[in-house]
């Protein structure tokens, strides 16, 4: 499984000079993740892997190049992006269903459905959806493989490790020393993109080399 998010070292609509570097489109995550996806496929052609990635990656034309690359997916679904997707999905009588409950107690319910129409274009695609609930809490996450009982936990515990990402590595560079998204100050004399690719290789330094 190769999970994947984006973060950003600094961004100003009003601090600004030559040297600064710009960002013209809003749709930068999503082309950089469908780079990412072709260079990994052409540095590891045979190695096929699982993309695990958030509700900015859930669209048709990543999902595609992904597919295309040989590889599967397993992307967060957001009901506001998907609302042809949810009515495809209430126009079932039931979802295949199950709940574990663990030692403690408490309740894991999941639900799936196999072979949903993604959106409401003439070429859309089918994917297979499931949702895991832990009390008030929920993930929902479209994914390639078919989805059965003996899975569907597996497949949930994948979909969750993604979160890792934000919730222990961005926040240890953002909150723990690190100040990543702080400005460091731009133009040719104080090289804010230099200092954070130093500040990178003194936290790979740290934590694996120590």
């Amino acid at each position: 499984m190769c999970t994947i998010d984006g973060t950003q070292y600094h961004s100003s609509k009003t601090v600004n000079c030559s040297s600064c570097l710009t960002k013209e489109h809003k749709t930068g995550e999503i082309n950089a993740a469908k780079r990412f996806i072709t260079h990994l496929n052409n540095a590891h052609p045979i190695l096929k892997l699982m993309i695990c990635g958030d509700g900015l990656m859930s669209h048709q034309p990543v999902i595609e190049d992904t597919v295309a690359a040989g590889n599967h997916y397993l992307f967060i679904a957001r009901l506001g992006d998907h609302k042809y997707l949810v009515e495809w999905l209430n126009t079932y009588e039931s979802l295949a269903s199950t709940t574990i409950i663990d030692a403690k107690g408490n309740s894991h319910i999941y639900t799936w459905q196999n072979e949903v129409t993604l959106n409401g274009g003439e070429k859309a695609i089918n994917v297979n959806w499931f949702q895991y609930q832990f009390k008030n809490a929920q993930v929902k996450i479209t994914k390639t493989h078919k989805i059965s009982k003996d899975n569907v936990s597996h497949m949930t515990r994948a979909g969750r490790c993604r979160c890792k990402i934000e919730n222990e590595y961005f926040n240890t560079l953002k909150n723990q020393g690190y100040h990543l998204e702080h400005n460091y100050g731009h133009g040719k004399e104080n090289l804010s993109y230099n200092m954070y690719l130093i500040t990178l290789l003194a936290f790979f330094f740290i934590k694996y080399l120590n």
